[in-house]
C-alpha cells in the first residue's frame, strides 16, 4: 500500500481502502451531544432564574409568629431607599430565629437571620450567601421612634462597611 493510501484511508482485510470518515463522524456526533447538553444546562439555569419568587410584597399578608412580643415589631417588609433593596421579615420565633428574604431586585439567599432584644433595644442580624454576596451581613437595630432598621452593611467582597437604613413598607401585612 502506498504512503498516500495510508494517510487517506484505512486498509480493510480484503485489501480495499476505506476513507477516514468514521473518526470525523464520531467527532461531529460527540460535538453535537456536547452542544445539546450545554444548551439544556443553560436553559435549566435560565428557567431557574425565571421561576416566580414568593417574595414578600406590600400587598401580601405576613403571618405573625409566636415569640417575644417586642421582636415581633421586626416582622414586615423593609426597603433600603438608597438602592431599593427589600428585606422581608416573615416570622420571628421564640428562640430568635428569623424567616427572612432579601431582594436586590432578584432573590438573594439568606444564610441565617437572628433577632434579639436586650431591654428596649431590638437587633436583627442577616447573613447573605449567594453569587456576589459571599458572607455579606447586615447588623441592624430597630428604632421605634421612626419605625426604621438602622445599622451596618458589611460588603464581604470588598471588605467594607456601610451605614444603612431600612424603612418599613406600608401596606397589608407590613
Amino acid at each position: 500500500m502506498s504512503k498516500d493510501r495510508r494517510k487517506n484511508g484505512i486498509k480493510k482485510p480484503d485489501g480495499r481502502v476505506r476513507p477516514r470518515t468514521a473518526g470525523l463522524k464520531r467527532l461531529v456526533a460527540t460535538g453535537g451531544v456536547i452542544v445539546v447538553v450545554v444548551a439544556v444546562g443553560a436553559a435549566l439555569l435560565a428557567s431557574r432564574d425565571r421561576k416566580p419568587f414568593a417574595a414578600p410584597v406590600a400587598s401580601a399578608p405576613i403571618p405573625r409568629s409566636e415569640g417575644k412580643p417586642e421582636v415581633q415589631r421586626l416582622v414586615g417588609n423593609w426597603v433600603r431607599p438608597d438602592g431599593g433593596y427589600i428585606l422581608g421579615v416573615r416570622t420571628v420565633d421564640g428562640t430568635g430565629h428569623v424567616d427572612a428574604t432579601y431582594l436586590n431586585p432578584r432573590p438573594i439567599h439568606v444564610m441565617r437571620a437572628n433577632a434579639s432584644s436586650m431591654g428596649s433595644t431590638m437587633k436583627l442580624f442577616i447573613e447573605l450567601r449567594d453569587e456576589g454576596y459571599p458572607g455579606c451581613t447586615y447588623d441592624l437595630t430597630y428604632n421605634p421612634g421612626d419605625d426604621t432598621l438602622q445599622g451596618i452593611y458589611f460588603q464581604a467582597q470588598i471588605q467594607q462597611r456601610f451605614d444603612v437604613v431600612f424603612l418599613r413598607m406600608k401596606g397589608a401585612g407590613s
